[in-house]
């Protein structure tokens, strides 16, 4: 009799740890297909990149499958909590962020956006919220769950000590087009302070709190968004040159390349704004879901934004900015 509990005992175990295989393959399957992240290329090709680290490049014109491969070191496990991406300027480089449960923190590598092997350069025991790269591809870091910002350099891997040192209540944070200054933004007050030395270029008091900042990628405005405003200060005199009264903002928000528009998500859906004329040329909601990522292609005539339920949709403009059409590329999560 004991021994047939015993045999019942053991199938019984078994059959519990084959149903959470079962499980755990049915949950790796869902994420491959949920889209985190998506990137418009210099060469017309949109890079997308699954929670379970698979990579696929589509043509943005034909919508395309042109290569897939899934990248490595693969460090997603059970506990993971989010996969954060951010590429360098000119899109050459991308950084990742594996914030994962269990006390692990968030674990950075860094590697060419379209090679299948990161490299390491260190981690931490906090959660990020963000990633942060400068445009020029040589500083890499993130700003953590509870404000803390770390900056390394991307070749050594070591920190920069004055990052950590002076600002530990981060909201936001952006690198100038030049790579040579940061912006952070910390209660009302925004700093803007020299890369290598840590030395403070400018100070912005009374502004927040902010959503979101970003350079144009001419170098001539700095944008603060929060509430129902996105300010803009010449980046040349440290003046407010424009307002843009843009209703309730969320998180995100991009110029283009060209630095004419500036594309904004929030409430009343996703808002192309003409910059120096302070008007919006167009507002679309894209349905449910808030915008993540936004991209611009190249050339200004295409635009991606990625919702975070993973769905993905372009915008093509006409070269005034007029919104040409609307396509939503992905499905279920997965786009090609």
């Amino acid at each position: 009799m004991i021994g047939v509990i015993a045999l019942c005992f053991i199938l019984l175990m078994t059959l519990a740890v084959a149903q959470d295989q079962i499980e755990h393959r049915r949950w790796v399957k869902k994420v491959e297909r949920l889209t985190v992240h998506a990137h418009l290329t210099r060469d017309g090709q949109i890079i997308t990149i699954s929670f379970d680290n698979v990579v696929r490049i589509i043509d943005a014109e034909t919508g395309r499958l042109v290569k897939t491969f899934r990248r490595s070191p693969n460090l997603v496990t059970p506990f993971t909590l989010e996969l954060l991406v951010a590429y360098s300027g000119d899109g050459r480089y991308v950084l990742y962020g594996w914030v994962e449960g269990d006390g692990a923190g968030t674990s950075l590598y860094w590697g060419e956006s379209l090679s299948p092997i990161l490299i390491d350069v260190g981690g931490s025991g906090d959660y990020a919220s963000s990633l942060v790269v400068s445009p020029d591809g040589e500083l890499v870091g993130f700003v953590g769950e509870f404000g803390g910002i770390s900056l390394r350099d991307r070749n050594t891997g070591e920190p920069l000590p004055w990052a950590e040192k002076e600002f530990s209540k981060v909201e936001a944070a952006a690198f100038s087009p030049d790579s040579r200054r940061l912006a952070v933004s910390m209660n009302d007050t925004v700093y803007l302070v020299d890369i290598r030395s840590g030395e403070l270029v400018r100070m912005f008091e009374g502004v927040g709190p902010l959503s979101s900042m970003a350079f144009s990628p001419n170098g001539r405005y700095f944008a603060m968004g929060g509430g129902v405003l996105i300010r803009m200060w010449s980046c040349a005199t440290g003046e407010l040159v424009r307002t843009l009264e843009v209703g309730s903002l969320n998180e995100e928000m991009s110029f283009s390349p060209d630095g004419q528009y500036i594309v904004c998500d929030g409430v009343s859906g996703v808002s192309l704004w003409d910059v120096e004329r302070e008007v919006c040329l167009w507002s679309r909601h894209p349905g449910n879901g808030r915008i993540e990522y936004f991209s611009f292609s190249l050339d200004g005539r295409q635009l991606i934004g990625l919702t975070d339920g993973g769905q993905l949709y372009r915008w093509t403009l006409a070269g005034d900015g007029r919104l040409v059409s609307i396509q939503m590329l992905s499905k279920n999560g997965w786009v090609g």
